[in-house]
C-alpha cells in the first residue's frame, strides 16, 4: 500500500486542498497497513488443516530444488514440497488402480495436485 498523492489534470487536483498534515496521513496509512496484515494473516491461518486442490504453476522461487508452486482453488499462492504421488491418466486407470497400486511420479507443471495447509504465512 502506499499514500495517496494528487495527480495533476485529476478532479482533485484542480478542486481541492491538500490541508491534512503529513504526519496525519502517515498515521492513516500505518493503521490501514496494520489492518490490512491482521486480517490477511486471520485468513490465511483459516486455511490451516484444510485440504485445496493446487494447479502447479513450476518451482518455488526460494528453493527451487525441493518446492513447487501454484494457486489453490481460493487463488492463493501455495509453496509445497514436491512428493512423488500416484500418476493416474485417467477414470479407467484410476478404476484399475484399486487391484494394484499405481506408479509413482513427481508432479509436474500444470498437473493438479490435493495439498494440506501445514502453515500459512501472511502473504
Amino acid at each position: 500500500m502506499f499514500a495517496y498523492s494528487l495527480r495533476e489534470k485529476t478532479h482533485a487536483h484542480r478542486n481541492y486542498i491538500d490541508d491534512v498534515p503529513q504526519d496525519v496521513k502517515d498515521r492513516r496509512l500505518q493503521e490501514l497497513i496494520k489492518t490490512f496484515h491482521e486480517k490477511a494473516s486471520l485468513k490465511n491461518r483459516s486455511l490451516v488443516g484444510k485440504y485445496q486442490v493446487v494447479l502447479i504453476e513450476g518451482r518455488a522461487a526460494r528453493n527451487a530444488d525441493m518446492d513447487l508452486t501454484g494457486r489453490a482453488d481460493c487463488n492463493r499462492k501455495v509453496n509445497f514440497e514436491a512428493v512423488a504421488v500416484p500418476f493416474v491418466l485417467d477414470s479407467a486407470q484410476l478404476a484399475a488402480s484399486s487391484v494394484q497400486p499405481a506408479p509413482l511420479a513427481l508432479p509436474q507443471k500444470g498437473d493438479v495436485v490435493l495439498v494440506c495447509f501445514n502453515f500459512a504465512s501472511l502473504n
